[in-house]
C-alpha cells in the first residue's frame, strides 16, 4: 500500500469514528431531550391535578357556608334559592374532584362517572321531596375536560328547573351511543318537562338563555320535546372507558 493510500484510509477510519461518535451524541441527546419532555409533561399533569385539587377545596368551604346560610332562610323562595346555587357549586366541585383524581393514561373524564355523582346531589334530596332517585343509563364513554363543566352545568340546570318546578317529578338521565360519530346523545326525561309552563321557561326564560350559551360551548342543539316530556343534546365522546 501506497503512504498516500494508507493515510487515506486512516483519514476514512477517523472519519468513521467521528461519524460514530457523532451518531452516538446525537442518539444520547435525543434521548435526553425525550426524556426531559416526559417530565416536563408529568410535572404539568401533576400541578395541573394539584390546581384542580384546590379549587375543589375552596369549593367545599363555598358549599359549607352555603349550607350554614342557608339555615337561616325563612321563606321557600329563599330556600330555594339557596338550593340552585349549592347544586351549582357541586356540581362545579364534581367536575374539579374528577379533574384532579384523572389519571395520565386516559383523556378526559368518565361520562358515567360524572352523570351518576350529579343525579347523587338530587337524590340526597329525594326521600324528603317524595320523590324516587333518578334513573341513570349511560354508556361508558369519556368526555374532553373542556366539555366537562358545561356537561354538568347543562344536566344540574334542567334536572334543578325541573324539581323546582315539580319536587316529587320522575326523572330519567340516559346516555346512547349515536352512530359511529364518536358522539353520543343525552337525554332528560319528564312529565314536567311536557307542562306549557315550562316550554316558556325553555324558550324566553332565564334558563333559555343560560342553555343556549352552554349549548354553544358544546357546539351542539339543545331540543325540547314537549310532547315526549324530554331534553336532549348530542355530545362528543373522547374515548372508551
Amino acid at each position: 500500500m501506497t503512504p498516500l493510500l494508507l493515510g487515506l484510509s486512516f483519514v476514512a477510519i477517523g472519519l468513521a469514528g467521528w461519524c460514530l461518535h457523532a451518531r452516538l451524541s446525537m442518539n444520547r441527546l435525543t434521548r435526553q431531550i425525550e426524556a426531559e419532555r416526559g417530565e416536563a409533561a408529568a410535572r404539568q399533569q401533576q400541578l395541573t391535578r394539584e390546581v384542580h385539587h384546590r379549587v375543589k377545596n375552596n369549593l367545599q368551604i363555598v358549599a359549607s357556608l352555603l349550607s350554614i346560610h342557608s339555615r337561616a332562610a325563612d321563606t321557600p323562595p329563599s330556600r330555594r334559592a339557596f338550593s340552585t346555587i349549592q347544586r351549582r357549586v357541586d356540581a362545579l366541585t364534581i367536575v374539579h374532584r374528577n379533574m384532579a383524581s384523572s389519571s395520565e393514561a386516559q383523556a378526559g373524564l368518565s361520562l358515567r362517572t360524572l352523570l351518576s355523582e350529579l343525579a347523587a346531589v338530587f337524590d340526597g334530596e329525594a326521600a324528603a321531596q317524595g320523590r324516587p332517585p333518578i334513573h341513570l343509563t349511560s354508556v361508558a364513554g369519556r368526555v374532553a375536560d373542556d366539555n366537562a363543566l358545561p356537561i354538568a352545568f347543562v344536566v344540574t340546570e334542567i334536572i334543578d328547573l325541573i324539581v323546582n318546578h315539580n319536587p316529587a317529578a320522575v326523572i330519567a338521565l340516559t346516555v346512547v351511543q349515536s352512530g359511529g360519530d364518536g358522539a353520543a346523545t343525552l337525554t332528560i326525561a319528564a312529565a314536567t318537562l311536557c307542562d306549557s309552563a315550562m316550554a316558556e321557561r325553555l324558550t324566553g326564560g332565564r334558563e333559555a338563555r343560560i342553555l343556549a350559551g352552554l349549548s354553544r360551548q358544546l357546539a351542539t342543539v339543545i331540543a325540547h320535546d314537549a310532547t315526549a316530556g324530554t331534553i336532549a343534546l348530542h355530545i362528543p365522546l373522547s374515548a372508551a372507558a
